[in-house]
């Protein structure tokens, strides 16, 4: 069996695995989408599930988008890491790592560090949180 056809399979499995609300989410195609739901309620899933879509192979619903074009954020260490994780397993561990997934401190940290003299900070530049 290929790669190829893993993928396909763990997207469709996934995707079956889904209620209506969360489809409705996964499925959204008018651009960027927020998911907001309480603990518990399958928010990482729906957007591991949204991801895996957009680059997806199209035999399987996907969109065969490049990962690198994808960005998902998560606002806890843990959450950004289980994203991660259910990505590799998800869309291949080449994909996965081709794929902007973090949370949003370390990719604000990441957009000061790389563009910050776009607006005059310097290269030395730290942000710190307040135990630091």
């Amino acid at each position: 069996m290929s790669a190829r056809h893993d993928e396909a399979t763990a997207l469709a499995t996934q995707l079956e695995s889904l209620n209506e609300h969360q489809r409705e989410a996964v499925n959204h195609e008018g651009g960027p989408l927020v998911v907001l739901a309480g603990p518990g309620s399958g928010k990482t899933r729906v957007i591991v599930t949204r991801v895996a879509r957009l680059v997806g192979p199209i035999s399987a619903g996907g969109l065969e988008k490049d990962p690198s074009t994808v960005l998902a954020l998560a606002f806890t260490i843990k959450s950004a890491q289980e994203m991660r994780e259910r990505l590799q397993s998800l869309v291949g561990a080449s994909k996965a790592q081709r794929l902007h997934a973090s949370t949003c401190h370390a990719f604000g940290n990441r957009i000061v560090n790389r563009f910050g003299d776009v607006i005059g900070l310097p290269a030395t530049t730290r942000l710190m949180d307040s135990a630091q």
